[in-house]
């Protein structure tokens, strides 16, 4: 309905919304690993988009039951649906995903996957995850276009005498613009690109204790130091050239 709302006072507004994804994988090659994988990446990932571009729920888990429970009514799905002029995804992580015996609505078991090095919220860095979804996404909704929302890190480092050393984030965001230029070169549109985040600040849940800026904050006395991974995506911003 804010779909087409805004489109009402503004046709020519480029509107959509942002969905918070990860790539899911199966822990094993068993089909009830695979199965859990699917079920879970139905919530995770597509519950919201399947109604706004196919008019209906994830199939692998919305049965007429479950949607009677949810109170959907007739009529219901049409309004759901929205055209998006492109699809918005955060992305941090991907998803290790067995089954626990319980195939109910979002209880498959998972884990954060630990094959690649681990940022210090425990999330693990895998940028062929990032590049899989992107293809994924692309293949299944033919979006117009998609435009990355949120992608960033959390590393805690610290002023050193004048500066921030924090290679670890300039490297963690080498990783996933290449593969972000990856999925471009497997036909995904990409219209934009935005990195979490500009300046360490109040993390939701997290609160101070998680760092994901390209600025650090002395929370006491409100003092900025750009990082050297600021500097350097300042440089990548000017020059478009990933180094």
């Amino acid at each position: 309905m804010a779909f087409r709302a805004i489109k009402a006072v503004y046709p020519k507004a480029e509107v959509s919304s942002a969905f918070n994804m990860a790539e899911a994988v199966p822990r094993s090659e068993s089909e009830a690993d695979k199965l859990a994988a699917e079920r879970y990446e139905a919530f995770r990932n597509f519950w919201f988009v399947d109604p706004a571009l196919k008019g209906h729920y994830p199939l692998v888990l919305a049965n007429d039951q479950l949607l009677v429970t949810m109170g959907v009514r007739p009529g219901d799905m049409e309004i759901v649906k929205a055209p998006f002029d492109y699809l918005g995804i955060n992305y941090y992580d991907r998803a290790v995903v067995f089954d626990n015996g319980d195939h109910g609505f979002i209880r498959q078991g998972s884990l954060t996957g630990d094959q690649g090095p681990k940022t210090k919220f425990g999330w693990e860095v895998w940028p062929n995850g990032f590049s899989n979804l992107l293809t994924k996404v692309n293949r299944m909704y033919e979006p117009k276009a998609i435009e990355i929302t949120e992608n960033g890190c959390a590393y805690n480092d610290v002023p050193d005498d004048g500066r921030v050393p924090d290679e670890r984030r300039a490297n963690f965001f080498r990783g996933y613009l290449g593969a972000l230029r990856h999925a471009q070169k497997e036909g995904v549109t990409i219209r934009g690109y935005s990195a979490w985040s500009l300046m360490d600040n109040f993390e939701w849940a997290e609160g101070y204790t998680q760092r994901f800026g390209f600025v650090f904050v002395d929370f006491r006395t409100l003092k900025r130091t750009i990082k050297d991974s600021g500097k350097w995506y300042a440089e990548l911003a000017a020059t478009g050239k990933l180094s």
